[in-house]
């Protein structure tokens, strides 16, 4: 239920958006350094002590250097795709020392483990398989419209796992910020689950603004990914069907299909665009963007968000309070 919000309450509440904002900054700084020295590290064990190519390849931000043009399914691709996925540990680092240490904040990472009863493999692995089904639909949908056509890259079983654990790493870091923190955090000064997720959603859109070739139907689109995932929270009291979904999604359209994932491009994959063809908008692809930035997407993430809704009222599950009795009640 909705309940009265003080000015303090409110002031309180949005400064916890902008240090969101902050603990994106400084994960990131603190995880690109960590990615880094981890991908030179193993890129100098795979090429028997020589890291030189890799280090380029970071610096300039281009796999010319490892001799990778296009998309490839090599371990040194692999380990390059990686690296920016696994910048995302710095955020979880910096979000879990806060909340340790943080006497207001600190309940939130109950929101994280089981003692949110909705946690259970069988979320994470439902979660797994929306964010699979979702975005192969609209995948479908654009080869088959001649969007896109896709071929094999190869297969590099070692490289798949690599990405999946990176790809969770990446997608469970913004979840941790937007779906537990800013969720928890709004519904506690609000009182309303619809405000917790529509704010943290509308958040989720602004932290994707920057991205490569955005469009105003994307951004519309990130937001009701956002949606999605906080009825997750909301309906089914599960963060980590949430943080499977992210990262199902992404490592679908990323990495599985080689496509551009919300702007971002990686050469390592196992399908990709077919040699000689080039991409065209259409109602499920953006070129640039990819599936985000498209007509399917919407109509997909509503059609997810209808069964999200749905397999809420037939569960009927009663949301963890990770606040509890013992929790301040001027906190936010």
């Amino acid at each position: 239920m909705d309940k009265r919000v003080t000015p303090a309450a409110a002031a309180r509440l949005a400064g916890n958006y902008v240090w969101v904002m902050g603990m994106v900054f400084l994960g990131q700084v603190l995880g690109g350094l960590i990615s880094s020295v981890v991908t030179v590290a193993s890129y100098g064990v795979l090429a028997g002590g020589e890291t030189d190519a890799m280090i380029l390849a970071l610096k300039t931000d281009s796999a010319a250097p490892l001799g990778i043009t296009g998309q490839s399914a090599s371990a040194a691709s692999a380990l390059y795709s990686a690296c920016p996925y696994l910048m995302f540990v710095g955020i979880w680092i910096v979000a879990l020392v806060y909340l340790r240490f943080s006497r207001r904040s600190r309940p939130v990472l109950r929101a994280v483990g089981t003692f949110t009863r909705g946690n259970t493999a069988g979320n994470l692995a439902l979660g797994l398989l929306v964010g699979l089904v979702l975005n192969g639909v609209c995948a479908l949908i654009a080869v088959a419209t001649g969007s896109v056509s896709l071929s094999l890259v190869g297969v590099n079983v070692g490289g798949l796992v690599l990405l999946a654990v990176t790809v969770f790493v990446q997608s469970s870091a913004e979840e941790l910020l937007c779906r537990c923190y800013l969720y928890q955090k709004t519904l506690r000064t609000s009182g309303s689950p619809v405000v917790a997720v529509v704010a943290s959603s509308l958040l989720f859109g602004v932290l994707h603004l920057l991205n490569t070739g955005v469009t105003a139907l994307s951004i519309v689109n990130i937001v009701l990914v956002g949606v999605l995932f906080g009825l997750m929270v909301w309906r089914l009291d599960s963060p980590w069907m949430a943080f499977a979904a992210h990262a199902s999604w992404n490592f679908m359209q990323n990495v599985l299909l080689g496509l551009p994932n919300s702007g971002h491009v990686i050469p390592f994959a196992l399908f990709g665009i077919a040699p000689g063809t080039t991409p065209a908008a259409g109602v499920a692809y953006d070129p640039v963007f990819g599936i985000e930035g498209s007509v399917a997407a919407a109509l997909a993430l509503l059609a997810g968000c209808a069964f999200v809704w749905w397999l809420g009222e037939r569960r009927n599950v009663a949301a963890t309070d990770v606040w509890g009795e013992a929790a301040d009640p001027d906190a936010s």
